[in-house]
């Protein structure tokens, strides 16, 4: 006797909808937060402490695992500033992320 084996087309689009997604999500935000904690620049020491790693629901439903900074200065770390002496972005967060689970949108 043998067996046929079925992949499930909606799969992807199922578990990225599992709210047990928090469980695998949360600590991969949380390892990608304190290597962003590691690369911050500290001057006073605000936008590093300001780092944290959380996982919930998007507004479509899917689960997601972030790596935010709530500081005010938090873009201008990110992306850089303008004007008339602009400095470089140093780009923490995405760094700090992609170092956790490789390339990130």
């Amino acid at each position: 006797m043998s067996s046929i084996f079925r992949a499930n087309p909606g799969f992807e689009s199922e578990i990225v909808r599992d709210s047990s997604m928090v469980e695998t999500l949360l600590p991969l935000a949380e390892q990608a937060a304190a290597a962003a904690r590691g690369l911050a620049p500290v001057r006073l020491g605000h936008y590093k402490r300001s780092i944290e790693g959380v996982a919930g629901q998007r507004d479509d439903g899917i689960y997601v695992g972030r790596v935010l900074a709530t500081d005010f200065k938090a873009h201008w770390v990110e992306k850089g500033t303008g004007g008339p002496l602009p400095t470089k972005g140093l780009h923490v967060l995405r760094r700090a992320a992609e170092s956790v689970v490789g390339s990130v949108s």
